[in-house]
């Protein structure tokens, strides 16, 4: 039954993602919920990779057998860890207490209760409707259908879908976790809300932060809420899009490197940790959309800097910096860069299909027409 084996798909790319979470040392419970959630997305993407580079493997039986020894090897890790088990039991602790403790916490907090009931409907609404609609929208059916459907068909990750440009060669990742349900799943009964759970994830990682800064947790749960307030999460939810997860996944870059930078009460190898996690985030964002590589750069310079500062300082020991800075710009390398290295060898220019100038003459030329901006100082016009 087609259903059965996207639900053995989840539960064991769960035990894969999750099970790495818990084997890492990170600061608390919601950390290695948000660590597991991407470590699951990177495990959909790379297996895919891996499957494709090994010709045309990226089918259902393939992946599930993949997966199957991932999360087996996982859980044999987790079973040996003498830190990993307690880790897991303090984890379910909190939540079994949580869940127990949520009436009282409603009552205290009744605007608060009211809110995340109002989205629990509404997303629940928006769900329903995505998935008995299915894909209605242009972009959906243009160009985000199409290229996931190519990746199921040709049972391949990467190839060239000549149907349009932005299939051609626009960066890939959220596709390719549609092509993984779809694959499993045997339709595209939920390929319109491949996005609601990178919404969840962008919303529990706005807690993180918000708990960060300080707020009590009935205020970061609010600030929670206001992100998947923001309408175009609303909308964009249950539409065959990529910009939901683009953004959440930036979140979460922001989040880890956000640790990994500020807190100086980090032994090494939570540092080491946090910035594996920081890297392997931004690379997901940069290979949703093109969009995020600049904020991709710029985080991670800003990584590097403080890394270089906190070793001068004597307060991390190099090992521990290069450790760091190996996981995450291999993670950032892998899960972000092989569709700017295609177009790059493909079309010469890792940013097909756009032009960009910053003069008389295109610096990289694209196969699309597009405004350049003069960067003279003293103007800014807008040439066809």
């Amino acid at each position: 039954m087609p259903g059965g084996y996207l639900l053995a798909g989840v539960v064991l790319t769960f035990l894969a993602g999750f099970g790495c979470a818990w084997l890492l040392p990170l600061c608390g419970a919601i950390d290695r919920f948000i660590a597991g959630s991407v470590l699951c997305l990177t495990a959909i993407i790379t297996n895919g990779f891996m499957l494709s580079a090994g010709g045309h493997l990226f089918t259902r039986s393939w992946v599930l057998t993949l997966t199957a020894g991932e999360a087996l090897f996982t859980v044999w890790r987790v079973s040996r860890s003498a830190s990993a088990v307690p880790v897991l039991r303090a984890d379910l602790r909190r939540v079994r207490k949580g869940l127990a403790g949520s009436p009282a916490a409603a009552a205290r907090h009744p605007l608060v209760a009211v809110l995340v009931c109002f989205l629990i409907v509404l997303f629940a609404w928006r769900g329903f409707a995505g998935v008995v609609i299915g894909v209605r929208d242009y972009d959906g059916l243009w160009y985000h259908l199409v290229t996931t459907m190519a990746f199921v068909h040709d049972h391949r990750i990467g190839i060239r879908i000549p149907v349009n440009v932005y299939s051609d060669s626009y960066a890939a990742n959220t596709e390719i976790v549609s092509a993984w349900g779809v694959l499993l799943q045997g339709t595209t009964m939920f390929t319109s809300v491949t996005q609601l759970p990178f919404a969840f994830l962008g919303a529990v990682t706005t807690t993180a932060i918000a708990r960060r800064c300080g707020l009590s947790k009935s205020n970061a749960v609010s600030a929670s809420c206001l992100f998947l307030l923001t309408p175009v999460v609303i909308d964009q939810v249950s539409r065959d899009y990529n910009d939901i997860a683009t953004a959440a996944l930036m979140i979460v870059g922001m989040h880890f490197a956000g640790v990994a930078v500020t807190d100086r009460e980090l032994r090494p190898g939570q540092s080491v940790a946090y910035v594996g996690l920081a890297g392997t985030a931004l690379g997901l964002a940069a290979g949703s959309k093109a969009s995020a590589v600049v904020a991709a750069f710029l985080l991670s310079v800003a990584i590097l800097i403080t890394l270089t500062v906190r070793v001068l300082r004597h307060s991390l020991p190099p090992r521990h910096a290069v450790q760091g800075v190996a996981w995450g710009g291999l993670a950032l390398l892998v899960s972000g860069a092989p569709y700017y290295i295609r177009d790059i060898m493909l079309f010469g220019n890792p940013l097909e299909p756009f032009s960009f100038r910053a003069g008389p003459g295109p610096c990289l030329s694209g196969s699309l027409e597009t405004p350049a901006v003069d960067l003279h100082p003293c103007r800014a016009r807008l040439d066809s």
